[in-house]
């Protein structure tokens, strides 16, 4: 209950954080970390990394972990030293580098081999230069298991791959050193992104269509629309009331949900949603409203875990 009440609690911040761009209402959407049982874990220690670039690996995942945040910018996990957290995280990493050389065929200017050299397409004459095709493969892995009972609540094979080639009047290929750096530090934020639930506030489109009203109600709905560009709170107010003369208009529906969403009102939203049948965005924002509850509850339940 309590991540419920988080979320309704800044319903005023939603609608004071309106758009600057024309018709839509903001709305505060989440989705659930996808590793549950990890992310009910309050604290981690990065522990035992093997393979030839297991060290690596456990610096950029330990930095990604202690880096990531909640929607409200607290960390997800506390970082403790090895042997002290709730969570013993442990992994592989292997990079393996393959080079070939190849022949390739391109047309230059004569007497020259740079590719930038200007003059006419019919007087440039194919050449066969060497290229040389490099392949960092990264192999890795990352586990954690839970302290109290040696349980593992996750376990994910993390692979990564960055091919580069170079041809005689190209650009230097890049590092090998960088590139395994940001391939490692890569795949590191990629798996830590499993352990962290999705916040944002985004902007959804209301409807705009007045098929259906009569004259003078589609000229307040106008107005309505209008208004969301200033005030979303008093948009929906005007739609309400709107809504009462015509409360099966379609775009009026849409948008009452979406108001709905906005004011943490879920399963009132999800009702008016429901209304639409197959319509695909209404669909769409019934998947939207259940990832942010299942996302509240997950909150919820890391909560009470604590309590």
């Amino acid at each position: 209950m309590r991540g419920v009440l988080v979320g309704v609690a800044i319903v005023a911040t939603i609608f004071a954080s309106v758009s600057a761009q024309a018709e839509t209402l903001a709305v505060e959407v989440r989705r659930p970390a996808a590793a549950d049982e990890a992310y009910l874990l309050r604290s981690l220690a990065v522990e035992r990394f093997t393979g030839t670039d297991g060290r690596a690996f456990a610096f950029s995942v330990e930095r990604a972990l202690g880096d990531a945040r909640e929607a409200g910018g607290q960390p997800v996990f506390e970082m403790f030293e090895a042997g002290r957290g709730e969570g013993a995280v442990t992994g592989r990493a292997d990079v393996d580098i393959e080079e070939s050389r190849y022949m390739e065929k391109r047309k230059f200017c004569p007497n020259t081999r740079d590719k930038n050299a200007k003059c006419e397409d019919a007087a440039k004459e194919v050449v066969e230069i060497t290229c040389r095709k490099r392949i960092a493969s990264l192999d890795a892995d990352l586990r954690i298991a839970r302290a109290s009972d040696g349980r593992i609540v996750f376990s994910h094979r993390v692979p990564n791959r960055a091919e580069h080639r170079f041809c005689t009047g190209d650009a230097q290929m890049p590092e090998i050193s960088n590139v395994v750096r940001d391939m490692i530090t890569s795949a590191a934020r990629s798996v830590v992104g499993d352990f962290v639930p999705y916040s944002a506030v985004e902007q959804i489109r209301i409807r705009e269509d007045r098929k259906g009203f009569s004259k003078s109600d589609a000229e307040l709905f106008k107005l309505a629309v209008k208004t969301t560009k200033t005030s979303g709170q008093e948009a929906c107010r005007q739609f309400g009331e709107i809504s009462q003369r015509a409360p099966d208009q379609r775009s009026l529906v849409f948008n009452m949900a979406l108001c709905a969403e906005a004011a943490g009102d879920f399963e009132v939203a999800i009702t008016g949603f429901r209304r639409l049948g197959n319509d695909i965005d209404a669909l769409a924002s019934i998947q939207r409203v259940e990832g942010t509850l299942a996302g509240l509850a997950q909150k919820a339940a890391r909560e009470g875990a604590d309590s």
